[in-house]
């Protein structure tokens, strides 16, 4: 894939050169002529660090890498991640939800004796499966084929259940034991097999993992297929619906493989009525909370009654204990079933402390416990930016805007994860490559124009390239890279970049710069064809020459750009910002290094200073084409603000927004805190849009034009 864009830009630029050099010819511009070698040395030094650039280092092979003593580092890295995001959500605050299940009904789990791995004729044991949030690593333990299905409705806690097994398991993990990852399994078609989607996974949360491993394969595949990742698959209910039989399918192929499921009730059902039951799996369905435990642990989020003060729950606890078969308390109790709408209580509530929760049992306001439900879900982001000490740094109404936006784009592209170098990818792919190529053609046009003082020629050049620059933007951006400031390389690669700039260029010289000088500097009619014969042939080997002396500059370059690797220490945690920093620091190295490389190109037809002024901008356009963070810093850091669909610190704002429990970070990546939320928020944009279409049609501004008459 790589060459072939190689062989695009081989092709763009003979045709820009051809158009350059025709033009000129037939309109016979002098300074052209003058300044046509530093701007032809130009691009095949453009080209040419490109094409070693894009020698990655996957020819390089690590076999010497200690899977084992990688697992052990992933697992404390999961560990941590799992503590912070419970002690965000505050789970054991002030103690944990008493959150239960039970053994799922007939027809959704696999025979007992599959289950158990009991030999046939033989009689298999009892599976008991019926326990709490707090036992969940043990009932997990007693199930011999370690495959499990969790049901439960929205919002019933099954995200926060598979945290805790995973933090159960990895507490009780020895070293050697599979790693328990838990991964949101929406975004996965089973057109691509689970462990190579999963190991996409680990290595964009954990790039260290991303490095090769005895051949082609990354560490994170290696760890998948040996079976030292425990898949923990969240989600499964919102993988697309006509996918989801062919996911089961595939995951109950897979018999040996010890993993868990997450599932709503009525998709886990419809997809076992088109396929088959999850082979192997024991499958439990979650509970409803009983109210008397929900309201207890509600009184126990404020501070204590003291006399002459209520509480905040003080009278919901009194009306539901006086009359709970009444209409409140049945309400009330269909509304905070689930520990969801528990935890957004609380937010609203307890935390905010403005709001009297004295309204919920109020049968005018809410005569249905879905109207409970509705209130809850969206008065959550307006109480958590008034529960929070610091003050918003935004109006409520802009946040709440562009959380609608992020929601609806990532319904618009089918997806869970919100990633900050696929922000970009909401502005449609013309409007990319048009926005992209502004900057293109202002340094295009400054440069032929203050330079080479030939504004007509800067034109056609920019129409040409724009053409071929343009389309890089189309297709959907790259994810980050990282950079470390090592330079401990071996020699073999720094040979390999050599020798890689020093056939480039041989090639470049060959067939650009021979042709260029035949075109550009052409022999007076005096001279004998003999002479002219030879003349030519010294140009064609000057070109050659050239090449070589010029792919060794660029090999040097080259391999000092390889010794800008990553080297991640994997007991760190990655997260957005940490991800966002490190493809800067990578994109900024580039820029240096192309920048250098062309400054030296420069100097001495244009001096230092000219030199540096052309090729910082020329440099930074090379590098924006496969850079996440230039491409972050140009549509998402300005277009998107100035359409006011983002804040100007997006940045700022998405930290924001996740210390304040509206988004939660699932590695590199933020997920809004439930999908109920993102729903609504979703749905909030959908009808927004919705109106503002209404109020333009046709016939609604001749109505205004009227009115306004």
């Amino acid at each position: 894939m790589r060459w072939r864009q190689s062989l695009v830009i081989v092709a763009g630029v003979l045709a820009i050169l051809a158009w350059d050099v025709s033009t000129n010819l037939l309109a016979n511009i002098i300074p052209m002529r003058r300044a046509f070698w530093p701007v032809l040395l130009v691009v095949i030094g453009l080209l040419i660090a490109y094409l070693a650039g894009a020698q990655r280092d996957s020819e390089r092979r690590n076999s010497s890498v200690d899977l084992d003593r990688v697992a052990d580092d992933l697992a404390e890295t999961i560990a941590a991640t799992l503590r912070n995001d419970e002690e965000q959500r505050r789970v054991t605050q002030p103690a944990p939800l008493p959150v239960r299940w039970h053994e799922a009904g007939d027809g959704l789990a696999d025979h007992p004796g599959n289950v158990t791995r009991t030999a046939i004729g033989s009689q298999g044991p009892a599976l008991d499966v019926d326990d709490r949030l707090e036992r969940i690593a043990t009932v997990y333990g007693r199930i011999p084929s370690r495959r499990l299905v969790v049901l439960g409705e929205a919002g019933s806690g099954k995200t926060v259940l598979a945290g805790r097994l995973a933090r159960g398991l990895l507490t009780e993990r020895s070293p050697g034991q599979p790693v328990p990852v838990v991964v949101n399994v929406a975004s996965w078609n089973p057109s691509v097999p689970l462990r190579e989607w999963l190991a996409g996974k680990i290595e964009r949360d954990h790039p260290r993992t991303a490095q090769r491993y005895a051949g082609r394969q990354s560490i994170a595949a290696a760890l998948v297929e040996t079976g030292r990742v425990l898949p923990l698959l969240d989600g499964f209910d919102e993988i697309s619906q006509q996918l989801q039989a062919d996911a089961l399918r595939q995951l109950s192929e897979a018999s040996d493989s010890p993993l868990v499921v997450t599932c709503r009730p009525e998709e886990y059902t419809q997809a076992t009525l088109t396929s088959t039951v999850l082979s192997h799996a024991a499958v439990v369905e979650l509970e409803d909370l009983d109210l008397p435990d929900v309201l207890d642990y509600l009184s126990r989020t404020v501070r204590p009654e003291s006399e002459g003060r209520a509480g905040m729950w003080t009278a919901v606890v009194a009306l539901v204990r006086d009359d709970p078969n009444g209409e409140s308390a049945t309400m009330l109790r269909e509304a905070l079933k689930n520990p969801l709408m528990v935890f957004l209580a609380r937010s609203i509530y307890s935390d905010a402390g403005e709001a009297d929760a004295a309204e919920l049992v109020d049968s005018h306001r809410f005569p249905r416990a879905s109207d409970i439900q509705r209130h809850l879900v969206a008065a959550y982001v307006p109480a958590r930016y008034r529960a929070t000490g610091s003050r918003p740094s935004w109006r409520l109404d802009h946040v709440q805007h562009w959380l609608a936006h992020l929601a609806d784009d990532l319904d618009r592209r089918g997806t869970r994860e919100l990633a900050w170098w696929q922000m970009a990818d909401s502005i449609p792919a013309r409007s990319r490559a048009l926005i992209a190529c502004v900057p293109l053609v202002l340094v295009s046009l400054a440069f032929w124009t203050l330079v080479l003082s030939n504004f007509v020629m800067g034109l056609n050049f920019c129409v040409l390239a724009s053409l071929l620059y343009g389309a890089y933007f189309v297709a959907p951006g790259p994810p980050p890279a990282r950079v470390s400031w090592t330079w401990r390389r071996p020699a073999r690669i720094v040979v390999r970049y050599a020798r890689n700039g020093l056939l480039i260029g041989l090639a470049g010289g060959l067939l650009l710069l021979g042709p260029a000088i035949f075109f550009s500097r052409p022999l007076p009619a005096t001279v004998s064809p003999l002479w002219q014969a030879a003349a030519y042939a010294a140009f064609y080997a000057l070109g050659p020459l050239c090449g070589v002396g010029f792919g060794a500059i660029v090999g040097v370059f080259a391999a000092i750009a390889s010794g800008l690797e990553d080297h991640v220490d994997l007991t760190r945690s990655t997260d957005p910002a940490q991800s966002l920093t490190a493809d800067r620091a990578r994109s900024l190295a580039r820029i240096a290094v192309i920048g250098l490389l062309l400054t030296l190109l420069a100097i001495p037809t244009a001096g230092w200073w000219a030199g540096i002024a052309w090729a910082v901008p020329v440099s930074a356009l090379l590098v924006l084409r496969d850079s996440a963070w230039m491409r972050w810093l140009l549509f998402v850091r300005c277009w998107l603000p100035l359409q006011g669909r983002l804040p100007w610190r997006v940045a700022a704002f998405l930290n924001d927004t996740h210390q304040r429990g509206v988004l939660r970070r699932s590695g590199a990546v933020y997920v809004f805190r439930h999908a109920l939320l993102h729903e609504h928020l979703a749905a909030t944009a959908r009808n927004t849009r919705q109106r503002h279409t209404r109020r333009w049609s046709p016939r609604n501004r001749e109505r205004h034009v009227a009115a306004k008459l």
